[in-house]
């Protein structure tokens, strides 16, 4: 195998001949060490080693020097340590780092956010991988995006080729399904952990009986219990907070706390459509949007102009103590105004922003012209930052021809495969209605050509979605590389009657609702505002006053009261209800707790390399006299090169 050294500036300068090539990834490590005879030094801080066409490389961080030994130690983070000491972030504002699509284009985005973009790039290959995912806050790069796709059944593959690594995403490979290992074969050292913990009491924030608690459970295969009555929580009062979702009890129970009690509370707000109750005493409760965040309204003071429903009985001494209006305001007496309310027969020019200067007549009284609520629809040119998680809130334009109305954007229905990890009630008369999953094999094979004009062989790694012929000529040779999964299918079961439960093999499909496709100048935020009633000839009034010796005249002249609570006019999809929620971040880092402690299991075997496998694929190995068995993705990967004959030792568990 090649091994070759470029400089710092990725330009190619020779293959190092003889060496001795370590390097592990995956869990932890995720560096290399490069053994050679000092006689043949060749690299400096900051150059690049790999193997074409493999994951294997990194970058140059350390020099060693042993004079006794005669030999130049490079060490340094491979491809996978790069990214490793990157991390991925929460955005501005925001709690998490949440990521939806197709997983090559989650990862071209990655490269990006963690500016590793000069070196590194994703496959433009179009996966079968489509991601919801919320990233653990401040996660290494490498990590989080291990656990990414791990979440959704699938693998990072790492190539170096042309000066570049590509990155990309491709489905998990289950090996226990074809080629489980047991202890007649080869050797290799397992641990089970037959009664991890089944129920994980996690304590929050708060003291003594107020302290939020809640209580995880699994099943007796690690399946977690149901925590929540609702597939989208929003305050404490969607979590079951009783033992009502308990499995294993008695003897059988495995318990253990969890003591969290820097949980971060999280805050929903949800839009109201109608007033609440009390509004007018109640509404300080209550938020508005406030660019991308929610403001609470407070409660504001203003002076207020109250009119006078009876003549003061010191009217004609203290007159000037009061108030009329003069146009869009009060003016206080100093001498009498008496008003003529006469007809308009022409729309004023300025009606539209001052309508509230003229009146209309209600029986025998003129009462000022009151605004009428409009609702109107904006269109959104670029996607708001709440789309994936507030659709709902914004409208689309819909005609039937006749009418036209704004609808209220839908979710896309998605549906997923849970794992089975317990035996269904009805498994024996609906077992039909259930699925396992088919994986779809693409063949990898090398092409070697013989080049009759440069005389030399030429070498290609070619795939194929069929299994293709092995050929050996004096000018063309293809031979069978590997297998990988392209992709998996999930089938219908289709049996005469029920097979026999297994757990890890069933699957039940479920669905569920997440944002449609963001599409510029199509969707619609609703905005309500107060403008002038329409026009109408004949109905509204213009007050003209003409001066005289102050008389007194009911419903003319206010009384000025200072500080008045200023109460909002209630305004339909304006307003937020906001509901707290204490037990999100617990239940998150609790679950993470929890497989921590249940990933106790753990295979490590050592294997030549005539079969590669990647980090997140699962393999499955039985001691026979124990008949013990374990199922677990690989978390490392160990190589070993050394006189040229790779070796490769796998480890799975935490």
């Amino acid at each position: 195998m090649d091994l070759i050294y470029a400089d710092e500036n990725k330009i190619e300068i020779g293959v190092i001949p003889e060496y001795e090539f370590d390097i592990a990834f995956g869990s932890d490590e995720n560096d290399f060490e490069l053994t050679l005879d000092v006689s043949s030094h060749c690299c400096k801080a900051g150059y690049y080693i790999y193997i074409e066409d493999t994951e294997y490389g990194g970058i140059v961080d350390k020099i060693e020097i042993d004079t006794s030994a005669g030999t130049v130690i490079y060490t340094g983070r491979s491809w996978h340590g790069i990214i490793e000491k990157k991390v991925i972030e929460p955005p501005d504002g925001q709690d998490y780092k949440i990521v939806s699509g197709e997983a090559n284009s989650i990862l071209k985005e990655l490269i990006a956010d963690l500016s590793l973009d000069d070196l590194f790039t994703a496959s433009s290959v179009e996966s079968s991988i489509n991601i919801l995912y919320q990233f653990d806050r401040y996660t290494p790069a490498y990590t989080g995006i291990l656990k990414m796709l791990l979440a959704n059944d699938g693998k990072l593959q790492i190539t170096h080729k042309s000066g570049k690594v590509i990155l990309e995403a491709i489905p998990l490979y289950d090996y226990s399904n074809d080629e489980e290992w047991d202890s007649s074969q080869l050797s290799f050292s397992i641990t089970k952990d037959l009664r991890p913990v089944n129920h994980l009491i996690c304590l929050g924030g708060g003291n003594l009986k107020e302290r939020h608690v809640i209580h995880l459970f699994t099943d007796e295969n690690k399946g977690l219990q149901p925590y929540t009555m609702t597939d989208d929580p929003l305050s404490n009062a969607d979590y079951i907070l009783n033992k009502s979702k308990q499995v294993m009890e008695g003897i059988d129970e495995v318990s253990e706390v969890y003591d969290y009690s820097n949980a971060q509370d999280v805050f929903n707000y949800i839009l109201l459509k109608t007033a609440p109750a009390n509004w007018d005493k109640l509404y300080p409760d209550y938020y508005e949007k406030n660019g991308d965040d929610f403001k609470k309204l407070e409660r504001q003071y203003a002076d207020v102009y109250e009119l006078l429903v009876g003549e003061p009985w010191d009217w004609s001494f203290v007159y000037p103590n009061y108030y009329c209006k003069d146009g869009t305001g009060y003016k206080q007496l100093s001498q009498e105004y008496t008003d003529v309310f006469q007809p308009l027969t022409s729309q004023p020019a300025e009606w539209a922003s001052y309508y509230k200067n003229y009146y209309y007549k209600s029986g025998t009284k003129y009462k000022s012209v009151s605004g009428v609520e409009k609702i109107d629809y904006k269109i959104q040119k670029s996607q708001p930052k709440d789309w994936k998680k507030n659709y709902g809130d914004y409208k689309y334009y819909y005609s039937d021809g006749v009418t036209i109305e704004y609808k209220s954007v839908s979710g896309v229905a998605k549906y997923k495969y849970q794992l089975q990890t317990i035996q269904p009630s009805d498994w024996k008369t609906k077992y039909k209605s259930y699925f396992y999953k088919e994986p779809v094999y693409i063949y990898y094979y090398t092409e070697k050509v013989f080049n009759t004009g440069a005389k030399k062989w030429e070498k290609k790694i070619l795939p194929y979605s069929q299994p293709q012929e092995e050929i050996k000529s004096r000018t063309f040779v293809r031979k069978y590389l590997k297998k990988d999964v392209q992709s998996y299918i999930y089938e219908n079961l289709s049996l005469e009657k029920a097979p026999k439960w297994r757990t890890g093999t069933y699957y039940t499909k479920t669905s569920y609702q997440v944002a449609p496709t963001w599409k510029k100048n199509t969707y619609y935020t609703e905005v309500t505002s107060i403008v002038a009633p329409v026009w109408k000839s004949g109905m509204y009034y213009q007050r003209q006053s003409a001066e005289s010796v102050p008389q007194w005249q009911k419903n003319k002249y206010y009384r000025l009261n200072k500080n008045v609570e200023q109460i909002p006019e209630w305004k339909s999809n304006t307003y937020y209800e906001q509901r707290i929620d204490n037990y999100a971040d617990l239940v998150a880092n609790g679950i993470e707790r929890l497989k921590k402690l249940n990933a106790s299991d753990s295979i490590s075997i050592q294997l030549d390399a005539t079969q590669s496998y990647d980090i997140n694929d699962i393999i499955g190995t039985t001691e026979n006299q124990t008949d013990i068995s374990v199922y677990q993705p690989i978390t490392k990967k160990i190589v070993k090169i050394k006189d040229h004959v790779e070796t490769v030792e796998y480890k799975t568990g935490g």
